[in-house]
């Protein structure tokens, strides 16, 4: 799953800052935008209401790479900046934890 959150993220992130380029913004240096993308993500099941009425635990395993993924990879675009999708790759997390946790981050 964190492997998983990785590649997600990364895709995510990029898709995201397509968008906000687009309104000549940036997500690097925006943790607030990138937070409140991250939360559309998650709220955007009403859409779906299968996906609505599913409980909770399956609800956020969806979506954990995507929002989840999004925020570890700007955390790691805010301190290597080029560097920051090769290197997830080399040393990615090993565990969702890590993920979450975005101190993890320093050991990169």
């Amino acid at each position: 799953m964190a492997r998983t959150a990785v590649m997600e993220g990364q895709a995510t992130w990029l898709m995201s800052e397509a968008i906000e380029r687009r309104a000549g913004h940036s997500l690097k240096g925006s943790a607030k935008s990138v937070e409140i993308m991250s939360r559309a993500m998650e709220s955007g099941g009403s859409e779906y209401p299968v996906f609505d009425s599913a409980p909770l635990y399956f609800r956020r395993t969806l979506v954990f790479p995507y929002t989840q993924g999004m925020l570890f990879q700007n955390a790691v675009c805010d301190k290597l900046d080029q560097d920051a999708f090769a290197q997830v790759f080399r040393r990615p997390p090993v565990s969702t934890q890590q993920v979450c946790i975005r101190r993890s981050i320093s050991t990169l």
